[in-house]
């Protein structure tokens, strides 16, 4: 489970012209996404950079601490995937905001928002490492990278969690993380940015209320952080 789209998504600009190339967040805009309940899972098959996480010990060892190897048996005859699997690195980090997990299949490597280990999260924590094994042994069974088609979903069924792919943690979310929040004065919509806009807010308006009704407004915004010398 991952990071939510930039909410500027859904602040759709009011020039597009001559736009070309931007991040991501700037292509899905032109694109019309929406990214209002976009806190979801990252996966790839690819390598991940480990720059700043702590391995906490594999998935056999964590499941096993964390009491959810009952589970995962359910998945003992995969074979090479669910031994893989289990051989599968856990790390977790601090520098995600939003994104609640990650795969790296190739890896071998699962990566967890380091908040997902605080009291009483347990639960949270839990679910996140199912659905990111559920990438790896989806990607190992069929030998490409299932993302969360039907064949992780079926995994995710196997493994007793629901196939979701966007996560519902409060603690994680973009709203709690938002540096700055814009308001539909037509509809009361809200968008949150946990990075300062790249967009200013008079040249964006609220997609579902148009250009004319759809006027933004910064709802709040949190002061910069002051740095001790």
């Amino acid at each position: 489970m991952g990071a939510a789209p930039d909410p500027e998504q859904c602040a759709n600009p009011k020039k597009t012209a001559g736009d070309t190339g931007g991040t991501a967040a700037d292509m899905a805009i032109r694109n019309g996404k929406n990214g209002k309940n976009g806190n979801g899972s990252s996966h790839s098959n690819g390598n991940g950079n480990g720059n700043g996480t702590r391995v906490l010990g594999t998935v056999a060892e964590m499941a096993v601490a964390w009491g959810v190897e009952p589970r995962l048996l359910n998945v003992s005859y995969l074979g090479y995937a669910y031994v893989e699997c289990l051989r599968s690195t856990v790390e977790v980090s601090a520098r995600s905001k939003i994104q609640a997990g990650a795969a790296y299949t190739s890896d071998r490597r699962i990566v967890l928002n380091a908040a997902l280990l605080g009291l009483g999260r347990e639960k949270d924590r839990n679910s996140t490492l199912l659905h990111e094994c559920a990438h790896i042994l989806a990607d190992l069974r069929h030998g490409r990278n299932c993302r969360h088609d039907r064949r992780w979903e079926q995994m995710m069924e196997l493994l007793g969690e629901e196939p979701n792919v966007r996560h519902r943690i409060d603690y994680i979310s973009a709203k709690v993380h938002a540096v700055e929040t814009w308001e539909c004065s037509n509809c009361g919509e809200e968008y949150y940015f946990v990075r300062p806009p790249r967009r200013t807010i008079k040249d964006c308006y609220c997609r579902p209320c148009g250009p004319r009704r759809g006027q933004l407004r910064v709802a709040r915004r949190k002061p910069p952080a002051v740095h001790a010398r």
